[in-house]
């Protein structure tokens, strides 16, 4: 629901049009408020026109306006009007808004609505007036009376398309330069909501954790996985280590040796059988062939 205190005077100026009211459909920001409990909206109320019907009604709209208080904002050529809440630093503004087809030409964005009163010209406006659904309003008067009445509020799913077609609108600057200032101020987002009691408190001290030394620094790389065991390589894949020099030059000797004693002892074997088997006598000097006798 819309929130005070800015209920309080949507009821009063409700009760002001009498059955005019019906023709009168709650758009924008405040919409979201009759669906969603906590959205966040903008303080202005924005009107969508039945301009047709209105233009019969004996209501004089800028009697009325003018009994309760508003006055038309400056610049806004009589389709937005405001009036200051007493006791209060807000005001309320309230903005209406007709269908695209009934404004006054190319290069003029006013619908005329009555004399005194204009509305704006909103491209979807139609889609507002036919996806509408009655909801009831109540709470007090500025009086303090209790009140209650029926309201006409668009339907969700038109709000989000009301409110797509209009950025487009704005951002695009279809008006010209002379709407410039007022499209940009229109497009900005809403501001945030005011902050509380409690957002203003700042944030309580905790005392830090005396520093560890003797605990090990944990790394923020992730450790690699541990390899499994080796098995024990076969005998025949078995590497040998090469020994030093000395210890092959030693080994070397070894292995040799007793070749050098065997062929030692064949060669002293030979000797003796060749002693042996020679003449006791040498021969003596050898004769020559022809020689006397």
């Amino acid at each position: 629901m819309i929130p005070d205190p800015q209920r309080t005077y949507v009821l009063e100026f409700l009760n002001a049009l009498g059955p005019a009211a019906e023709e009168f459909v709650v758009a924008g920001a405040q919409a979201m408020k009759f669906m969603l409990a906590g959205a966040h909206a903008t303080k202005d109320v924005d009107f969508v026109l039945d301009v047709e019907k209105l233009r019969g009604e004996a209501i004089a709209l800028a009697e009325r306006l003018e009994k309760l208080g508003y006055a038309a904002v400056e610049g806004a050529r009589n389709f937005q009007f405001e009036k200051p809440i007493p006791n209060s630093p807000e005001a309320m503004r309230i903005e209406f808004m007709a269908p695209e087809e009934f404004r006054r030409g190319e290069r003029d964005f006013r619908v005329d609505v009555q004399r005194g009163v204009h509305a704006r010209a909103c491209t979807g406006g139609t889609i507002a007036l036919a996806e509408s659904e009655v909801h009831q309003l109540a709470g007090r008067l500025p009086n303090g009376t209790e009140f209650t009445t029926p309201v006409r509020v668009i339907k969700p799913h038109a709000l989000v398309m009301l409110k797509l077609l209009a950025l487009d609108d704005r951002y695009r600057n279809i008006r010209g330069p002379a709407e410039a200032k007022h499209d940009r101020e229109e497009a900005r987002c809403a501001k945030p909501p005011r902050p509380t009691a409690a957002a203003n408190q700042p944030f309580p001290e905790r005392p830090l954790a005396p520093p560890c030394h003797h605990a090990p620094r944990r790394s923020t790389s992730a450790a690699p996985p541990p390899s499994p065991p080796s098995s024990p390589a076969p005998d025949s894949a078995r590497r040998t280590v090469t020994p030093p020099t000395s210890a092959l030059e030693t080994s070397r000797r070894s292995r040799s040796a007793p070749a050098m004693r065997a062929r030692s002892n064949r060669a002293s074997r030979s000797n003796t059988t060749r002693s042996v088997a020679a003449p006791a006598s040498s021969p003596g000097p050898a004769r020559r062939y022809g020689a006397a006798r």
